[in-house]
């Protein structure tokens, strides 16, 4: 089951008892529409290994040997990160709705889609250094221009942002969730509770426990191309430049996905409408059109993305 997205992935296991919270998670949050989902390798963390050199091979005549050669890797553990919410409905408004399945089920979905959020924000700016318990972000694994795959836009203001470009797969980005388990995400009903106010007063509820445990494994670290020092007020040619810049340090031509925040993807629709740039242009993608860079590589809308980023040099 390689290269499932987790809703491709949810809908083949378990009977697809993940289905609903994976269908949320990408109705909340397009992030979960595109990413590759994969089984870790064991029930903590995943070891993989990022390979840092290719072999190369020799140029020989006949009755000439050839010098053996190896690639080179390094081991790397990718740890699974916990998040977890909990719904507590009291019982009283569930009992008065009209049909109490959906009115529960709908209160529930509004948890997922703030865990989506949580996630996402996780994904991007988590810092283990502050906070162990979240993931490593991409703004803390990506966060200086000596990385050969950071590209700045040269912005200056005070409101800045970065934009990203992904290339998901099981040998290139992908979420790994532990191993054994339903894609990494569960829904438990723990029934009818007594749940405290803010008083300490009890009051009977139904309550249910939502859970993701995933980390991020890059596997190579080219397929993260990281467009930083984003002015957010106006467009400037010289993130056309950025996007060229970054697009070629991808390792292949195959399809990548570009995320930015809204306000940053306005900027960009703006200068399509306008039909004098020739970086940007619609395409289709999953059926609907979006705006992409080149027509080849789909834009899409993360709003966990800051406009407020800190300067990156």
């Amino acid at each position: 089951m390689a290269n499932m997205t987790l809703v491709e992935l949810a809908k083949r296991q378990y009977g697809g008892a993940a289905l609903r919270i994976a269908e949320v998670l990408a109705e909340r949050n397009e992030l979960f529409t595109d990413a590759v989902w994969t089984e870790g390798n064991s029930t903590t963390g995943d070891v993989y290994a990022q390979r840092t050199a290719q072999p190369n091979g020799t140029w020989r005549k006949i009755n000439q040997g050839v010098a053996s050669s190896s690639s080179s890797t390094k081991q790397l553990v990718e740890s699974y990160s916990m998040l977890q919410a909990r719904s507590v409905i009291d019982k009283k408004l569930v009992d008065l709705a009209a049909d109490s399945r959906m009115f529960r089920q709908s209160e529930d979905e509004a948890f997922v889609a703030g865990m989506s959020e949580s996630f996402v924000d996780g994904i991007f700016y988590g810092d283990t250094a502050t906070d162990p318990e979240q993931p490593l972000g991409l703004a803390n694994r990506y966060n200086a221009l000596s990385n050969a795959n950071v590209t700045t836009a040269s912005g200056t203001s005070s409101d800045q942002t970065s934009m990203w470009i992904v290339q998901w797969g099981t040998d290139k980005t992908s979420f790994v969730y532990p191993r054994g388990t339903t894609a990494g995400v569960s829904q438990q009903d723990l029934g009818e509770i007594d749940a405290l106010d803010a008083s300490n007063n009890s009051y009977r509820a139904y309550a249910t426990l939502f859970d993701i445990m995933a980390g991020l494994r890059i596997k190579d670290p080219r397929c993260v191309q990281r467009i930083c020092n984003v002015d957010t007020g106006t467009y400037s040619t010289t993130l056309d430049q950025a996007f060229i810049k970054a697009l070629n340090k991808l390792p292949d031509a195959g399809p990548a996905v570009v995320y930015m925040n809204q306000t940053a993807k306005t900027i960009i629709e703006l200068a399509i409408i306008q039909k004098t740039n020739l970086l940007f242009a619609p395409m289709m993608y999953g059926g609907i059109p979006v705006p992409s860079i080149q027509g080849k590589y789909p834009i899409r809308r993360l709003d966990a993305l800051l406009n407020t980023e800190s300067q990156v040099s």
